[in-house]
């Protein structure tokens, strides 16, 4: 899962605990895993919020691996409301303002 992803194991584990703990994830008899349509919605949030974290510590001088392992640490402690924000807060500052004519 973790390759199909292109994230860490760790990141992959957190995940299925976090589901699990949720009931968003259904383990069958054979020990595939899936998701409920619930457990798909929370899964994104946590897949968009290691993209974001990881991204922009690269973008910061991290090495990706770092990167990469602290975001997995980073994007179960914050909130939803100071995740929403920080988003916002980087859009806006990566916008490309464009000169008014004259």
């Amino acid at each position: 899962m973790a390759e199909l992803l292109d994230v860490k194991k760790p990141s992959v584990s957190r995940s299925v605990k976090e589901l699990s703990k949720k009931k968003c994830l259904i383990k069958k008899d054979d020990g595939a895993l899936s998701l409920t349509e619930q457990g798909q919605q929370i899964a994104q949030q946590i897949y968009e919020k290691h993209q974001f974290f990881t991204k922009r510590l690269v973008e910061a001088g991290v090495p990706q691996d770092i990167a990469a392992q602290d975001a997995c640490k980073l994007e179960y402690v914050i909130s939803e409301i100071s995740f929403k924000k920080l988003k916002e807060a980087v859009w806006i500052n990566d916008r490309e303002v464009i000169p008014s004519e004259k």
